[in-house]
C-alpha cells in the first residue's frame, strides 16, 4: 500500500472514531463536545478577538490608542505587534473551552486592560468584559477603545438603537442572522456608574459627547470583513477617523495652534449604512476619578434567540441571560475557582515549585499556549514544482513545469507558533503544542489533530506551514 492510502485510511480511522458514530451516545458526546468548541477567542493574531469555529461568520475585535496627546491615533493596538512595544500581552487562565482572561498592558499609553471571556454551560452564548486602569497614578491615563463586529458571508447584521451626530446612549443592541448561527443578538453595556471621559480642552463645545459611544456601520466585501483596521489596504477605522479630524481642523474654528482635545477630534464618524455588514464602537474612558474602584469598563453579551438555532437539538437551547456587574461578575468569579481547582488537579506542582508564584507562570504558559489556539479557514499557495532527484520521472520532465497555485478552501483549528510573528498552524510545532494540551484537554487535542490529518492529499503529503486565507498571509512577513 502506498503512503498516501495508509495516510488516507488513517485520516478515515480517526475522523470514524472521533467525529462520527453510528452510537446515539457517542454522537451526542460528540455534538456537546463540538459545541463547547464552537466559539471561542479564535483570532490570536489579535490582542482580543471572538469568533465561531465556521468559516463566513461573526467575527469581533478590539482596538485602543492613547488619548494623552495628539499621536495616539497613528499607534492604535489591534494585531499584535512587536512593533507596538506593550509592556507585556499575556493570557492569565484560559480553560480551551469556556473562559479565559487576559492582561493587555500598555505602558507607553498608561493602562491596564484586562478582558475576560466567558461562555454558558452549552456553549450558545458568550459575554466578554473589558476593564482598564492606570498603571501609574500621577500620569494620563486617556486611552479611547473601539470594539468592532464584522459578519461575513449570508446573513444580516443591523443596529437597532437609534444615534444622532453625538453617537449612541446607553445600552447598544444589534440582532442579526446568519446560516450558521441562526437569530441573535448582541448588546454592549458600560459598567454602572463609570464615569467617560470628557474633553479638556473646549470642554463647554464638546460636552455632549461624554458618555455617548461614536460609531460607524460600514459595508465590506465578502472575505474582506478583518480589513477592518488593516495595516495595509483599506482601514475604514483610521478613514472615518481621519473623516472627523480633517472637518473640525477645516471648519475655521480650530487651529494646529490650537485644536480641539483630542477626544473629540479622534473619533468615529456617526454613522451607519443600511447594508452594513460591519459595526465598530468606540468609547472613551480616564483612568482615575472612576467608580467601582479605579476601574473602568464595558461588557459584551452574544444570545442566541430561542427556537431560531438552526441544526440545535433541543437540550442545547438552555442558556443563561446574563446582565452586567453584579451577574457576570459573579459567574466569572466561579469560571475562576473551578479553573484553579481544575489546573491544581490536572498540574500538581512538586514542592519547591508550588508557591503562588510559580503557580501563577505555570497558568500563564499553560494559558497562553491555549489561547493561542486559532481557527483559519481559506485557500493556500502551494508550489509542488520542487522534487528530489529522486523522486524525477520520465512524466515529469514532459508535463512541464508547474507555478505556485491556490488549493480548495480548507479549515483548521490549531495551536499557533507566535501571536505576532507567526499566528498561523505549523505541522513541526503542533506535536509540541499537543503534548500539552492532550494533558489538559484530551478531546481538544484530538479534535486538533482531526484537522491536520484532514490536511493531508492523497500522496500523503501535508504543508508543513498552514497559511489559510488572505489575513492569515497578511501576518506573513521576512521571519518566515
Amino acid at each position: 500500500m502506498r503512503l498516501g492510502q495508509a495516510l488516507a485510511a488513517l485520516a478515515v480511522s480517526v475522523v470514524g472514531v472521533i467525529g462520527v458514530s453510528d452510537s446515539d451516545a457517542e454522537h451526542a458526546a460528540a455534538l456537546m463536545s463540538n459545541r463547547s468548541l464552537f466559539w471561542n477567542t479564535y483570532r490570536p493574531q489579535l490582542y482580543h478577538g471572538v469568533r465561531p469555529r465556521a468559516p463566513h461568520s461573526l467575527m469581533t475585535g478590539l482596538m485602543w490608542f492613547g488619548l494623552n496627546d495628539f499621536t495616539g491615533n497613528q499607534e492604535i493596538r489591534h494585531t499584535c505587534e512587536q512593533s507596538d512595544a506593550l509592556t507585556s500581552y499575556s493570557y492569565t487562565q484560559h480553560d480551551g473551552r469556556y473562559y479565559a482572561a487576559q492582561d493587555l498592558v500598555d505602558g507607553k499609553n498608561n493602562v491596564k486592560i484586562s478582558t475576560s471571556f466567558l461562555k454558558s454551560e452549552d456553549g450558545g452564548a458568550w459575554s466578554v468584559r473589558v476593564e482598564g486602569e492606570a498603571i501609574e497614578e500621577g500620569r494620563p491615563s486617556r486611552t479611547s477603545l473601539i470594539y468592532h463586529l464584522g459578519l461575513e458571508g449570508l446573513g444580516q447584521l443591523r443596529l437597532e438603537t437609534e444615534g444622532d451626530d453625538s453617537g449612541l446612549e446607553g445600552e447598544i443592541v444589534l440582532r442579526g442572522s446568519a446560516p450558521q448561527l441562526g437569530d441573535f443578538r448582541i448588546r454592549i453595556v458600560d459598567h454602572p456608574e463609570v464615569t467617560h471621559l470628557s474633553a479638556a480642552l473646549y470642554a463647554e463645545e464638546f460636552e455632549h459627547l461624554t458618555g455617548m459611544t461614536a460609531y460607524l456601520g460600514v459595508r465590506v466585501p465578502d472575505g474582506e470583513v478583518w480589513r477592518i483596521k488593516a495595516t495595509h489596504g483599506a482601514d475604514y477605522v483610521m478613514r472615518s477617523i481621519n473623516a472627523v479630524a480633517q472637518r473640525l481642523m477645516t471648519g475655521g474654528v480650530y487651529t494646529p495652534e490650537s485644536p480641539p482635545d483630542p477626544f473629540a477630534l479622534f473619533q468615529l464618524q456617526n454613522e451607519a449604512y443600511a447594508d452594513a455588514n460591519v459595526y465598530a464602537f468606540q468609547k472613551a474612558f480616564a483612568g482615575s476619578g472612576i467608580t467601582r474602584g479605579s476601574k473602568w469598563g464595558f461588557d459584551v453579551f452574544y444570545e442566541p434567540i430561542e427556537g431560531s438555532d438552526k441544526g440545535m437539538t433541543r437540550e442545547f437551547r438552555r442558556w443563561p441571560v446574563l446582565t452586567p456587574d453584579l451577574e457576570l461578575s459573579n459567574a466569572l468569579a466561579s469560571a475562576k475557582k473551578v479553573y484553579e481547582t481544575r489546573f491544581d488537579a490536572t498540574f500538581p506542582l512538586p514542592a519547591p515549585f508550588n508557591t503562588e508564584d510559580h503557580k501563577t507562570f505555570a497558568q500563564a504558559i499553560t494559558s497562553n499556549l491555549l489561547g493561542g489556539i486559532g481557527y483559519y479557514h481559506g485557500a493556500s499557495i502551494v508550489d509542488r514544482n520542487f522534487k528530489h532527484d529522486y523522486d524525477e520521472t520520465d512524466e515529469d520532465e514532459d508535463a512541464g513545469e508547474e507555478k505556485p497555485a491556490l488549493t480548495e478552501e480548507r479549515e483548521l483549528l490549531t495551536a499557533t507558533p507566535s501571536r505576532s510573528f507567526f499566528p498561523r498552524g505549523f505541522y513541526w510545532d503542533e506535536g509540541f503544542h499537543l503534548a500539552l494540551v492532550g494533558e489538559w484537554d484530551n478531546d481538544l487535542s484530538l479534535e486538533i489533530l482531526k484537522d491536520w490529518i484532514a490536511l493531508i492529499d492523497e500522496d500523503g503529503w501535508v504543508a508543513r506551514e498552514q497559511i489559510l486565507g488572505d489575513e492569515a498571509r497578511s501576518k506573513v512577513g521576512e521571519l518566515s
